[in-house]
């Protein structure tokens, strides 16, 4: 089986994305498996903190590895928006594909000490370990916002540029980027999302990172093309994957108002899931 790299590498060079899915219950887990099982597509799935703990870190871990060693198919684990050095420690320790160590909200420096700290500790452990910076605060919460989250940055004043990008490199060593091109975490009720393509062309241009666009959550199918397009290896999708198991899970509550067995509950959630996420993974590799 490639490594990640290798699969982000070919990605790159046919201008097509990875799907980058997050779990927040089995039945989503399983969805992303059967997803890239069905596919043949490599697929990451990921885990913020409070997933990575609700699962428990090294228990997801071996789920992950179990599944790709059993059936030789190419599903990765990232760990999410990290923060904390002890669980950016545990991850690398338990066998994470990759990890986000997020400093996005800290001043320019700020952020590249801390994720230089949290990079060299990783390779320390994991010396083959892919780690993502984030280059511009898009905000917190895989949730339904009233309005664009506070702070974040999607005003093209704030959008990250290739010299940032090149400098941040250069002294966190990362490997992928997410950088702010005015996409923000979460899905807003009452405000849009304007990616800006130019500023994606420009960072793929003059820098060689992987970028990660997040905050896939409610784009069109258009604004990903385009998106990858102009250079975008990886996409994060979360919010509507729990807006989809919340109705879908309503449904089958309400069609079944006698079953107790949860696993018959939930296989139909799971279907609906499957079919959301192969759809996004043949989308971002231009199969449809």
């Amino acid at each position: 089986m490639d490594s990640l790299l290798t699969y982000l590498q070919k990605a790159r060079e046919a201008k097509i994305a990875i799907g980058h899915f997050n779990i927040s219950t089995i039945e989503t887990f399983h969805a992303i498996v059967g997803a890239c099982r069905e596919t043949r597509l490599p697929v990451i799935i990921g885990v913020s903190e409070g997933e990575a703990q609700f699962f428990n870190i090294e228990d997801v871990a071996v789920l992950v590895q179990r599944v790709r060693e059993k059936e030789n198919i190419p599903v990765f684990l990232n760990a999410d928006h990290f923060h904390d050095m002890a669980l950016i420690e545990r991850a690398a320790r338990a066998g994470f594909d990759s990890i986000l160590c997020d400093f996005g909200k800290l001043p320019f420096d700020q952020n590249c000490g801390q994720t230089q700290q949290a990079t060299k500790l990783a390779r320390r452990i994991s010396r083959g370990i892919l780690i993502e910076g984030e280059l511009g605060y898009l905000g917190s919460g895989s949730e339904i916002h009233q309005s664009v989250p506070a702070g974040a940055q999607v005003l093209e004043k704030d959008f990250t540029t290739p010299e940032q990008a090149r400098e941040f490199q250069k002294q966190a060593g990362v490997d992928l980027l997410s950088p702010a091109v005015g996409s923000f975490h979460g899905m807003a009720a009452s405000a849009n999302e304007h990616i800006s393509i130019p500023h994606i062309q420009a960072l793929r241009e003059h820098t060689d990172l992987f970028l990660v666009l997040h905050g896939g959550s409610g784009l069109s199918d258009q604004d990903f093309t385009n998106a990858i397009q102009a250079g975008i290896n990886v996409i994060h999708i979360n919010t509507e994957l729990r807006v989809l198991w919340r109705k879908s899970a309503t449904q089958a509550f309400s069609e079944h108002p006698d079953e107790i067995a949860p696993y018959k509950l939930l296989e139909s959630v799971g279907a609906v899931l499957q079919k959301h996420i192969s759809e996004r993974m043949r989308l971002f590799a231009g199969q449809k």
